[in-house]
Order: structure tokens, then sequence, then C-alpha cells
């Protein structure tokens, strides 16, 4: 998960992502205690937030009237199998990556696709994650369809 807050010395748009490494594993208690902070001090609005590391449990109160969580930043590809490829932070290697011609979401295990924030260099939102997942799609049937054609083949032999 990864916190982005207004970086108040630009645009209003700009947003700052706050160090991953220093903040890591906020869990959804904070929107909990963000809700309940919010109710007792009857405010309308975000004044600040204070990030507390949950390794070394060091605070920082950081200044801001508005909080992007992303989820998806560190992604949970533990308990696949160790021959699919991965990059450095455990995401995982499709199409030009792994040098496959089986299309763009393909992986180093003929078959098997990834699409969404599990994937290397992928957008990281959800749009693009439905989007990938109606494209993959037309991907496993040729998969599929050539297991058949290839099965077809073993039997007339």
């Amino acid at each position: 998960m990864e916190a982005l807050i207004p970086n108040p010395t630009q645009d209003r748009d700009s947003l700052t992502p706050l160090e991953s490494e220093a903040w890591p594993h906020m869990p959804e208690v904070l929107f909990k205690r963000l809700e309940a902070q919010s109710e007792r001090r009857k405010l309308s609005k975000l004044e600040a937030v204070t990030l507390r590391n949950s390794e070394t449990g060091e605070e920082q109160r950081v200044e801001t009237s508005a909080l992007f969580i992303m989820i998806g930043a560190v992604p949970n590809t533990e308990w696949l199998p160790s021959s699919l490829r991965t990059d450095s932070k455990g995401f995982i290697q499709t199409g030009d990556a792994i040098e496959t011609a089986c299309g763009p979401y393909a992986t180093s295990i003929d078959g098997l696709y990834a699409v969404g924030d599990v994937r290397a260099e992928s957008v990281k939102r959800v749009a693009s994650a439905a989007g990938e997942g109606t494209v993959v799609i037309s991907f496993v049937h040729r998969y599929l369809a050539s297991l058949e054609d290839t099965l077809e083949g073993l039997a007339a032999e």
C-alpha cells in the first residue's frame, strides 16, 4: 500500500508519495481511526495524518487536506510456483519481458496469464485491471483451442 499526499509547494493536483519503506503495511485500522477521530472532533475535512511505522513505532504527523491510499503496491505472489518469472519486486513478468509471442499477458508458464496489479509494468488502476481481464479472455480461448487441436492431432495418429 502506498499513501500519496498533496504537495503544498506544487500545483494543487500534484501528489507526493510518502516513503513506502518508512511506513510499511498501513493497515485498515488506519481508516477506522480516521473515521473515529473525525466523528469525535466533528471534523468535516481532513487536516492531518499521523503515520506510524509498524516496525519501529516511529510516528510522523503530516498536515494535509487529502489522502490517497494505493493498494496493490506490494504483489501477493509468494504462493505461485517458483518457475513463474517475476521482477525484483515480485510482480509477474508478461509479454515482451519474457519474450513470448503468446500475447501481452502471457507468463513464463504456458497457459497462465496475468492481468491487473500483479502484472509487472501494469498501470495499477482498477479500470485497467478490469479491461485487461476482458482482453485476456481471447488469449485464453486461443490457448484452449490450440490444446484441442493438439489432442485431436494425437488422437488421429
